[in-house]
């Protein structure tokens, strides 16, 4: 994925789309467990992610962001 942008950097943040009981999509974030680990790498930053259960491995999402010159 490439993103563009007119500012001179990319918020990433952890949060997730749930289905209620309703069939209503919705997303949460900010508790039970979901937080990430953020590692400096060669031009970005890779990020391990924890999603919103209790298990803290860190490994339900792993990618990295790299900056690139046009």
């Amino acid at each position: 994925m490439k993103i563009f942008t007119k500012i001179k950097y990319v918020i990433v943040q952890n949060i997730w789309e749930m289905t209620n009981h309703m069939g209503r999509k919705f997303t949460d974030s900010g508790h039970g467990g979901a937080a990430m680990i953020v590692e400096e790498i060669e031009n970005g930053r890779r990020y391990r992610c924890n999603d919103g259960h209790l298990d803290e491995d860190f490994d339900d999402i792993v990618f990295s962001v790299k900056r690139v010159s046009k």
